[in-house]
């Protein structure tokens, strides 16, 4: 099945969501252009135009879809970036995030348990990809200019490699990515990760 690819609104939800959100708490949307211009800042962040009922000073920002990323820019960005984050389930049903590093092969993520300092080997990222392989990656970048800003999600599924052919791509995708890795051996786990859906955010086109 071919990985899904989708666009967001600011807030990452349909504009006529937000809007309903807001409501409840107790928000009223103004409408586009109501301020005027706007700057960068709030065009590129502001989730939606809005006035807190009963509030003598009003503090509103424009609402705008923000500029869609396709599915090959996503890819080129992610392929790109040398980090990310990794969301993982824990046993208890709690988001386990660890920053890491990746070399993406098409739809799939690969990256692998290295020689740095850790507490232990038995590392939880993977008693819980082994208990439960859904996973999902953020890839982002920070501007202090934030019409530069953008990030892409990952949702897919999680598999420990052990041998075969893929291994083999798969470190030899690690090594010429990262030099880091070409001192090291890293046959003690190396993980695919297939991506199912990316969605993705960009302030600008």
């Amino acid at each position: 099945m071919p990985a899904r690819a989708s666009t967001l609104t600011a807030t990452g939800r349909p504009t006529a969501a937000s809007m309903r959100a807001a409501s409840t708490f107790g928000y009223s949307a103004l409408s586009f252009g109501s301020f005027g211009p706007v700057s960068s800042v709030n065009d590129v962040l502001s989730p939606m135009t809005t006035r807190r009922k009963g509030c003598s000073t009003m503090a509103a920002h424009r609402t705008r879809t923000l500029a869609a990323v396709d599915t090959d820019e996503m890819r080129r960005r992610v392929a790109t970036s040398r980090s990310g984050v990794l969301a993982t389930t824990g046993g208890d049903g709690r988001p386990h995030l660890v920053p890491f590093v990746f070399a993406l092969k098409g739809d799939t993520l690969y990256w692998a348990v290295d020689r740095k300092p850790k507490r232990s080997s038995d590392l939880q990222r993977l008693r819980n990809i082994r208990r439960d392989p859904r996973v999902a990656v953020l890839v982002d970048t920070y501007s202090d200019d934030w019409s530069h800003l953008w990030w892409v999600r990952m949702d897919g599924t999680a598999r420990i490699l052990t041998d075969g052919d893929e291994l083999v791509r798969a470190v030899n995708a690690l090594r010429g990515k990262f030099p880091q890795y070409r001192e090291q051996p890293l046959a003690d786990a190396v993980v695919a990760i297939d991506v199912e859906e990316w969605v993705g955010w960009s302030a600008s086109p």
